[in-house]
Protein backbone atom coordinates (compact mmCIF):
# COMPACT_ATOMS: atom_id res chain seq x y z
CA UNK A 1 0.00 0.00 0.00
CA UNK A 2 1.24 2.99 -0.95
CA UNK A 3 1.66 5.91 2.36
CA UNK A 4 1.07 3.40 4.87
CA UNK A 5 2.47 0.06 6.27
CA UNK A 6 -0.12 -3.18 7.07
CA UNK A 7 0.16 -2.42 10.64
CA UNK A 8 -0.98 0.98 10.52
CA UNK A 9 -3.73 -0.25 8.27
CA UNK A 10 -4.70 -2.89 10.74
CA UNK A 11 -4.65 -0.58 13.82
CA UNK A 12 -6.94 2.11 11.82
CA UNK A 13 -9.39 -0.70 11.28
CA UNK A 14 -9.25 -1.90 14.74
CA UNK A 15 -10.13 1.66 15.55
CA UNK A 16 -13.08 2.12 13.35
CA UNK A 17 -16.42 0.78 15.30
CA UNK A 18 -17.74 -0.08 12.03
CA UNK A 19 -14.87 -1.90 10.16
CA UNK A 20 -13.37 -3.71 13.67
CA UNK A 21 -15.02 -6.97 12.36
CA UNK A 22 -13.79 -7.22 9.29
CA UNK A 23 -11.21 -10.14 8.52
CA UNK A 24 -8.09 -8.78 7.67
CA UNK A 25 -5.55 -11.18 5.45
CA UNK A 26 -2.45 -9.76 5.42
CA UNK A 27 0.12 -10.20 2.32
CA UNK A 28 3.29 -8.99 2.50
CA UNK A 29 7.41 -9.47 1.50
CA UNK A 30 7.47 -8.56 5.33
CA UNK A 31 8.04 -10.76 8.13
CA UNK A 32 5.78 -9.42 10.51
CA UNK A 33 3.73 -12.59 11.00
CA UNK A 34 3.55 -12.62 14.77
CA UNK A 35 2.81 -8.52 14.99
CA UNK A 36 0.19 -8.98 12.88
CA UNK A 37 -1.64 -11.62 14.28
CA UNK A 38 -1.38 -9.98 17.97
CA UNK A 39 -3.18 -7.26 16.09
CA UNK A 40 -5.99 -8.99 15.11
CA UNK A 41 -5.54 -10.58 11.29
CA UNK A 42 -7.10 -13.10 10.54
CA UNK A 43 -4.67 -14.76 8.44
CA UNK A 44 -1.15 -14.03 7.10
CA UNK A 45 0.54 -14.91 3.90
CA UNK A 46 3.95 -14.32 2.66
CA UNK A 47 4.76 -13.23 -1.00
CA UNK A 48 4.55 -14.82 -3.64
CA UNK A 49 1.11 -16.06 -3.01
CA UNK A 50 0.00 -19.42 -2.84
CA UNK A 51 -3.65 -18.82 -4.44
CA UNK A 52 -4.84 -21.62 -3.26
CA UNK A 53 -4.29 -21.05 0.60
CA UNK A 54 -5.49 -17.51 0.12
CA UNK A 55 -8.65 -19.09 -1.33
CA UNK A 56 -8.92 -21.21 1.61
CA UNK A 57 -8.66 -18.58 3.73
CA UNK A 58 -10.86 -16.47 2.64
CA UNK A 59 -13.37 -19.04 2.56
CA UNK A 60 -12.77 -20.07 6.16
CA UNK A 61 -13.33 -16.40 7.59
CA UNK A 62 -16.43 -16.47 5.20
CA UNK A 63 -17.32 -19.55 7.52
CA UNK A 64 -17.21 -18.09 10.64
CA UNK A 65 -18.92 -14.90 9.22
CA UNK A 66 -21.72 -17.09 8.52
CA UNK A 67 -21.40 -19.05 11.72
CA UNK A 68 -21.06 -15.92 13.83
CA UNK A 69 -24.86 -14.38 12.07
CA UNK A 70 -26.20 -17.89 12.79
CA UNK A 71 -25.27 -18.14 16.50
CA UNK A 72 -26.42 -14.72 17.24
CA UNK A 73 -29.81 -15.14 15.53
CA UNK A 74 -30.11 -18.31 17.26
CA UNK A 75 -29.55 -16.39 20.49
CA UNK A 76 -31.83 -13.55 19.57
CA UNK A 77 -35.09 -16.03 19.51
CA UNK A 78 -34.19 -17.41 22.91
Amino acid sequence: MPHKDGISFIKEINNEPALANIPIIVVTIVGERNICMSLGASGYLNKPVNWEVLLEMIIQNIRKIEQQKLFSLATSLR
